[in-house]
């Protein structure tokens, strides 16, 4: 709407562009574009309170208004003005505000201009830089390097296959390395078990070394039926800041002990894994696994690089509101993690020896800013590269997730929003296809 309709329309609205990508609107509504809400408040009202002798919704204004009483139908009056030239201005506008907006009002009454300001944030313009050449430049660091494998590397993954399918034989000999154990231990500080520092019945195996250092190490020569006791430290960097450097008393018995038998590493035990006929092509095939992974590595670590440095370059002031809602999302991610650990969010916390609200102050400071410029400068590539997927391709990435409906009554019953998967596959093609873009650059 232009500035001669608004003002035929009865509202006027002066913008302000304030610090930190926000916004001041100060709108001014005639007496009569005002008054033209009394009707409408009449009847809404009219439909929630019952009035004798009338009809919802077809009670006379001014019944309403003696009714709830002049002060509360003027505040109903105003609730309902505002809300809809507030929407009204900003859709006529064009104004890309973020989030809901700080209403002050200035002026109110019956047949009085009602005047109002909203203060809102707006998605901000940012100056990307010269992201093109920022690109190539780091994609050109990374161009002598090579992805190579060592035959190490594959003896170890055989090694592995070959120890996921090992036999077991119940001996009476003291522990070696490379035996499976069944202990019971308890571990103990400041005369007391320490937070999941028991267990009974535990199978572990000496020398793929899961617990902290020097524990596997202290079972070698014991028995079954022996127990133990022995000190150990745990390491500086320690998962539990409470356990960090500090040493401990172990308590550990041993049920009972058991050789492991590996298989002989040889063209019969390719077969045997799967559809390999020889122990080359199993070794191949672990050769272009490991390759694969690699690579996936290098454009991940590019990918990083890349980011980092558009971030670098990029000119953007971020509204707090952004930044908020993006640390409340990395605690959601950081909870969903704990809750995949079988540990509540509340427990990370006490392990970490850091409070939640420590850790957000953090982010908001660093990572969380880096994580909303980020996605804005990949939106504004998109944007200006008109990179778009097509509706196939995003139909295809939204089937990935519908696949785990076992059929059409359980996806009804899930109250999936399909739109919002619409948007969020849609965004995330759009997020490779210009990584994609920037990983080629050369």
């Amino acid at each position: 709407m232009n500035q001669k309709k608004k003002e035929a329309s009865g509202v006027k609205i002066e913008k302000t562009e304030l610090p930190k990508s926000k916004m001041k609107l100060a709108f001014s509504v005639s007496a009569e574009a005002f008054e033209e809400i009394s009707s409408r408040t009449a009847r809404e009202l009219s439909e929630k309170i019952k009035f004798d002798g009338f009809r919802s919704g077809k009670v006379p204004e001014e019944v309403v208004e003696n009714a709830v009483g002049e002060e509360a139908f003027l505040a109903e009056m105003v609730d309902r003005a505002v809300k809809k030239f507030y929407v009204d201005g900003i859709l006529d506008e064009k104004i890309p505000v973020i989030g809901g907006p700080e209403i002050k009002v200035l002026s109110q009454g019956r047949n009085r201009p009602l005047i109002f300001e909203a203060e809102v944030a707006v998605y901000p313009e940012i100056q990307l830089g010269d992201w093109s050449a920022a690109a190539k430049k780091v994609n050109a660091g990374f161009s002598q390097e090579k992805i190579t494998v060592e035959e190490d590397e594959i003896k170890k993954e055989l090694d592995f296959l070959a120890s996921q399918r090992a036999k077991l034989a119940l001996v009476s000999r003291p522990a070696r390395m490379g035996d499976q154990a069944e202990v019971d231990f308890e571990v103990i500080k400041d005369g007391a078990i320490i937070e999941g520092g028991s267990a009974k019945k535990h199978i572990l195996i000496l020398g793929e070394k899961k617990f902290i250092p020097g524990f596997e190490e202290e079972l070698v020569g014991v028995k079954a039926g022996e127990a133990k006791e022995f000190k150990l430290k745990f390491p500086e960097k320690y998962h539990s800041q409470f356990l960090a450097g500090q040493e401990a008393l172990f308590k550990v018995k041993v049920n009972s002990v058991w050789e492991r038998i590996l298989p002989e590493i040889n063209d019969e035990f390719a077969k045997g894994i799967g559809r390999f006929e020889s122990l080359k092509g199993l070794s191949d095939n672990i050769r272009e696994g490991i390759e694969k992974e690699k690579t996936d590595q290098l454009a991940a670590k590019k990918q990083t690089a890349i980011l980092e440095k558009l971030v670098e370059i990029c000119r953007v002031e971020l509204p707090e509101v952004l930044v908020e809602s993006e640390t409340e999302k990395m605690v959601e991610e950081l909870a969903n993690r704990a809750a995949m650990m079988g540990m509540r969010k509340e427990d990370y916390f006490l392990q970490a020896g850091i409070s939640e609200e420590e850790l957000k102050k953090q982010w908001r400071a660093k990572e969380a800013a880096t994580r909303v410029k980020a996605g804005m400068i990949v939106a504004q590539i998109a944007k200006e590269e008109k990179i778009q997927p097509e509706s196939a391709e995003i139909e295809e990435k939204m089937n990935l997730f519908l696949r785990y409906f076992k059929n059409v009554k359980s996806l009804e019953e899930s109250q999936l929003d399909l739109k919002a998967l619409y948007e969020k596959a849609k965004a995330e093609l759009v997020n490779e296809k210009v990584m994609e873009r920037l990983l080629k650059m050369e």
